[in-house]
C-alpha cells in the first residue's frame, strides 16, 4: 500500500481517539465467533458503539490446541471496520478537530476511497509484552485471513499506531504491567466478496497461533472448534 494511504490510516485511528471510539481497557473478553451482517450490509441507522459492538471480536488463543498463545490476552480485541463505522466516526472528528465544510469533505472522500478498496480491521492488544502487541513483528506469514471456502489472503499492511495515547498506554493490573497497543491491519478489499459467509483473521507463530472470528451468514454454523458461542445483531443463543 502506498504510504499516502498508510498516512490516511494513521489519522483515521488518531481521529477515533480524539472522538472517543477506542474505550477503555476492557474488562472481560468479547466473544471468539461474532455473527454480524455482511460489511455491505452494515446498518448504518445503528449508533457508533452499537455498530462497533457488533463487528468487534477478541482471540481464540488456542485455537488448534497447540498451547495458548497467552502473551497476547484474551481480553485483546479486533474490529472489522466497516465504512459505516468510519463515516460515523468521521462526523465524530469533524467537532473534535472543527474542521470546515471544505476539509470534512476531503477528510470523508479520502476515507471512503480506502473503504471502498480496502478491508480495515483496528482495535486493542493486551498483554505482558510490548513487543509481541506490534502485528508487524508477525509479518511476513504470520497475520492472514482465511475464508469460509478456504482462501488465504496476506495484508497490505500490519501495524501498532501510535495514536495520541498510545505513548502512555501501559498500565498496572494484577499481575503486573499491562501493556497495550493499537493494532491496525488492511487487506485488500477481494479478501471479503459478496458470497463471503465467513472470515477468520489469524495471528500466527511458528508453532501456535490465535483466531478471531466474524461470521456473515446466519444460517452458517461456524466448523466445529470455533468455541466462544454466538453473539451479534442477531444475539442467537
Amino acid at each position: 500500500m502506498r504510504s499516502g494511504r498508510l498516512g490516511l490510516l494513521a489519522c483515521l485511528a488518531a481521529a477515533a481517539v480524539a472522538a472517543g471510539c477506542i474505550p477503555a481497557t476492557p474488562i472481560a473478553p468479547h466473544s471468539t465467533v461474532v455473527y454480524a451482517p455482511h460489511p455491505s450490509q452494515a446498518d448504518a441507522s445503528l449508533d457508533l458503539e452499537t455498530l462497533r459492538e457488533a463487528y468487534t471480536a477478541s482471540p481464540d488463543v488456542d485455537p488448534d490446541g497447540l498451547g495458548a498463545m497467552d502473551w497476547i490476552w484474551e481480553q485483546s480485541y479486533l474490529v472489522l471496520s466497516v465504512w459505516p463505522i468510519e463515516e460515523k466516526r468521521q462526523s465524530r472528528a469533524k467537532i473534535a478537530y472543527a474542521r470546515t465544510d471544505q476539509r470534512q469533505r476531503q477528510s470523508l472522500a479520502e476515507a471512503k476511497a480506502l473503504y471502498s478498496d480496502n478491508i480495515v480491521f483496528e482495535g486493542i492488544w493486551i498483554g505482558d509484552f510490548a513487543e509481541s502487541l506490534d502485528p508487524a513483528v508477525y509479518l511476513p506469514e504470520g497475520i492472514y485471513l482465511v475464508d469460509d471456502e478456504g482462501t488465504k489472503t496476506l495484508p497490505l499492511s500490519a501495524n501498532a499506531l501510535d495514536p495520541l495515547v498510545a505513548r502512555t498506554a501501559v498500565r498496572a493490573s494484577d499481575f503486573g504491567t499491562a501493556h497495550v497497543s493499537f493494532p491496525l491491519i488492511v487487506f485488500p478489499g477481494g479478501a471479503i466478496t459478496a458470497g463471503t459467509r465467513s472470515v477468520s483473521l489469524y495471528v500466527a507463530t511458528p508453532d501456535r497461533r490465535m483466531r478471531f472470528t466474524w461470521v456473515f451468514d446466519p444460517a452458517y454454523e461456524a466448523p466445529s472448534g470455533m468455541g466462544g458461542g454466538r453473539r451479534g445483531l442477531w444475539n442467537t443463543p
